[in-house]
This record gives structure tokens, C-alpha cells and sequence, in this order.
């Protein structure tokens, strides 16, 4: 084994020129494993202080006023370009909406249907002069160019309502939706890659290395028997969540520990990131709330009782797991949203740098779940959220390092 030791300063050589080794410690190892796979074990993050790292500055608002052409009514998904035009998929009807960089509206894509161009639920992507929208209701994939003209679709696959991706190869990344043969062990989640042309090129697998605990919520039959008639994974238990990466492939990482891997094509591994990370108490106040949140959902379909005996509040941890998402932005920095630190006001993430070494904490002046209702380009967070009076707009924030 080849160890390298880098102090980390390595990051940011104007730091390394200000400050002198003694008074910056080692804090990221970098060992060379078998197969060149690069292990970063970062033993503190390399922001020290709240006068260093990052902070979010809000930039602009995108959303009309109420009857206007750019009113949102319930943007769905979202996308920016090179050149700062944002691209909202929204309902009510299904058509894109596309702002320009200070916010106001310029025009539309797309519309609501089944034919060529049109779409009933989006998730979309861009690079370079193509967007990709993909429609899992439709099971199927769409191609514009960004001056709204529509180039080609192509029958994708259906049913998974996921974020999408077009990586700098310029392949189109989508969920798929494929299952295994009889008795095999599932692979994990695949993703089907295609050519801005909507021509197949693979499918890539993310292992599903967790057997995940869940909750199942029964009621009775016309024959008096108990049968499931939902299933909810139970809050904050080890998971796999993963990323699309803009540069090909995913991160992904088991919430057990703050352990995440960099996998071109799924599988494989070019670095694996660690932290020393170490799980804090859940308030007993979050995960009453929790339950209860669960048990509201559930008694829609089985009835108060039948949710309160199914979402117990033993089964829930009383530890935080190291991360509730992840996600990669146009730099190829990995945000992981931590659970203690967000509400609906907050969020809390933990940032990795491009080589996986742990940069620090930046916390989001905005609520963002746990799935979906985000996108992180490149210097810019855009995300989900409400004005004054309720009504759906997106806000940009600017990445400030300090």
C-alpha cells in the first residue's frame, strides 16, 4: 500500500501560504488501496471556523405574479443552464416554464399531452444546447434544444419518479424501471444511459447493499383477513442514498456510517471518502413528531388504529444517521443533508470536495426534504419553496466562500 499524507491546506494553496503547518494540523490521509482505488479518511473538516467555508447569499426570486404567464403553480423539477436561464417544470397544466437570469420570464416549452414534445409529469436535465425531460407516467424521454425547439422522443422506460440527469459526456441519465429474474437477488437501483440522440448506450446499477426496515400498514379484507395496504420505510433506519454525478455515475454511501463512494458506473469505486464522524442523540420531541407525521399519513388508508399499531415509536433510532441525501453539484462537491440542523426553516449540510476530503458545514437559510425540490449547479443552490402568502416560487443562492 502506497500512502500519501496531505495536510489540508492542499485544497486551497493561498491558505497553505498564510498559515504554517504547526498552527494547520494533518487532517486528510489519502492511502492507495488495491486497483488504485483512493481511500480519504479526513480527520476534521478543513473549514475551522465560522470565518472560513461557505455561506449561502440569496440572488434571486423566479415565480410570476398570480395570473401572469410566469406564475408557478407547482413546479415539479428544475434545471439551469451554462448561461444562468432557468428551466421550471411545472402543472396545472404540464409545460416548461424558462427564466432568465435575473428572474423574469421569458417563455415556455413544451405542453401538457402524449405526442411528440408533450409530457404529463417532468423531471429534467440540461448540458451544453439540449435539455432532456423525462416523463415516467408516459415512459418516455424528451429532447429540446434551449431555444425551446422540440428535437426528439423516444419510448424510455416508465413508472420511477426520480431526479435525471446529462452528464459531461453528454449522456442522458434516467431511472429505470427493470426487475430481476425469478430467484435472483436484486442489483440494487439501474439507471439507463442514452445518447442526446435517445439512443441506448447502458445501464448502470446502484447495489442496494441494506435490507431497509418498513413499516406495514394493514386493514381487513372483505374476508376478515389482515392485508397490507401500504408500506413506509421506517424514518432515519440505515439506508443507501446516492447522487447522480455530473461527471458520470453516482455517489453513494450506506447512512450507518459517513462513508461515501465516488462509482463511475455504479459498482465500482475510484475514491472512498470517510469522516470521523460520530452519530448525536435524536430529541425525543423530533422523533415523537416523526411518528406521529407517519401515523396522520398511514389513517388516509388503514385507519388510526391500524397506523398507531404499525408505526411503533421503539422502532425509530434514537442516533442520527450520518446523512439523510446526497448530492453532487456542477463543481463535484457532495452535500450530504444532515438530520440535526434542518427544519422547515434550515437545512444543514456536510460538503466533500471533488477528491472526497471533508470541506465543512454549510447551512441552507431554507427548508429542503429529503428528496427532490433542489438542484445544485455549479457556485449555485436553487430550490423549492413559498412566498409570504403561500404560493410556490424558486430562489437562487450564490455558493460566497469566505
Amino acid at each position: 500500500m502506497q500512502r500519501i499524507v496531505l495536510a489540508a491546506c492542499l485544497a486551497c494553496l493561498g491558505a497553505c501560504e498564510r498559515t504554517s503547518s504547526a498552527a494547520r494540523p494533518t487532517l486528510v490521509r489519502i492511502d492507495t488501496l488495491a486497483g488504485g482505488v483512493l481511500s480519504i479518511r479526513s480527520h476534521g473538516p478543513e473549514w475551522r471556523d465560522s470565518t472560513e467555508g461557505w455561506t449561502l447569499v440569496e440572488e434571486v426570486r423566479y415565480g410570476g405574479a398570480e395570473g401572469t404567464p410566469g406564475e408557478l403553480l407547482n413546479p415539479q423539477s428544475f434545471t439551469a443552464d451554462a448561461a444562468g436561464r432557468l428551466y421550471v417544470v411545472d402543472s396545472k397544466p404540464s409545460i416548461i416554464k424558462v427564466f432568465n437570469p435575473n428572474g423574469s420570464f421569458q417563455r415556455t416549452m413544451g405542453r401538457e399531452g402524449s405526442g411528440p414534445g408533450e409530457f404529463r409529469v417532468g423531471f429534467i436535465a440540461t448540458r451544453g444546447d439540449r435539455i432532456a425531460l423525462h416523463d415516467p407516467g408516459e415512459g418516455r424521454t424528451s429532447v429540446f434544444d434551449t431555444s425551446g425547439t422540440f428535437v426528439k422522443s423516444s419510448v424510455t422506460f416508465c413508472c420511477y419518479w426520480g431526479d435525471i440527469a446529462i452528464d459531461t459526456a453528454r449522456r442522458i441519465v434516467i431511472p429505470a424501471f427493470i426487475t430481476g429474474r425469478a430467484g435472483e437477488p436484486p442489483k440494487g437501483v439501474p439507471y439507463a444511459r442514452y445518447g442526446l440522440d435517445l439512443a441506448p448506450i447502458d445501464t448502470i446499477w446502484v447495489p442496494d447493499t441494506v435490507e431497509e426496515r418498513v413499516w406495514m400498514f394493514r386493514s381487513a379484507g372483505p374476508d376478515g383477513k389482515q392485508n397490507v395496504q401500504m408500506t413506509m420505510l421506517v424514518p432515519w433506519t440505515p439506508r443507501v442514498h446516492h447522487g447522480l454525478h455530473p461527471w458520470g455515475g453516482v455517489v453513494r454511501g450506506v447512512s450507518d456510517a459517513f462513508r461515501v463512494v465516488r462509482a463511475p458506473t455504479g459498482r465500482d469505486s475510484t475514491w472512498v471518502a470517510s469522516t470521523a464522524w460520530k452519530g448525536e442523540p435524536i430529541p425525543e420531541a423530533q422523533r415523537v413528531a416523526r411518528r406521529d407525521q407517519a401515523v396522520k399519513s398511514a389513517s388516509q388508508s388503514v385507519g388510526e388504529g391500524q397506523a398507531k399499531f404499525a408505526a411503533k415509536l421503539e422502532d425509530l433510532p434514537t442516533t442520527a444517521p450520518a446523512f439523510t441525501r446526497l448530492e453532487v453539484d456542477e463543481d463535484g462537491n457532495t452535500w450530504a443533508r444532515q438530520l440535526l440542523g434542518s427544519d422547515s426553516n434550515r437545512t444543514t449540510f456536510v460538503v466533500l470536495d471533488p477528491r472526497g476530503a471533508w470541506s465543512g458545514s454549510v447551512r441552507v437559510p431554507y427548508g429542503i426534504e429529503e428528496y427532490g425540490g433542489a438542484y445544485f449547479g455549479k457556485g449555485k443552490v436553487y430550490l423549492k419553496t413559498e412566498d409570504d402568502e403561500g404560493r410556490p416560487l424558486v430562489v437562487r443562492l450564490r455558493v460566497v466562500a469566505r
